[in-house]
């Protein structure tokens, strides 16, 4: 039916999400202004963490309607 509801992707501290061709993009915080990008299938639910440079914050994450395209930015974590 119509409300039938199926969860692809649950993780603590989701902050944003982003739907691109077969792949969930998630942002999720770690703690401490950090955050963590995950890529879901949505195929088969595998989950591939995407190594970031230093640590910091993901704002802004979208997606592209056609292809495979991620866009967020990205602000470093600074360290007094």
């Amino acid at each position: 039916t119509g409300s039938d509801r199926v969860v692809v992707f649950e993780a603590p501290g989701i902050e944003s999400f982003a739907v691109t061709g077969q792949v969930l993009a998630v942002s999720s915080s770690a703690g401490e202004g950090i955050s963590r990008l995950q890529l879901v299938s949505l195929h088969d639910g595998a989950v591939e963490d995407i190594r970031l440079p230093p640590p910091g914050q993901i704002t802004g994450l979208a997606a592209s309607d056609t292809g495979a395209v991620l866009g967020f930015t990205f602000t470093p974590q600074v360290r007094g």
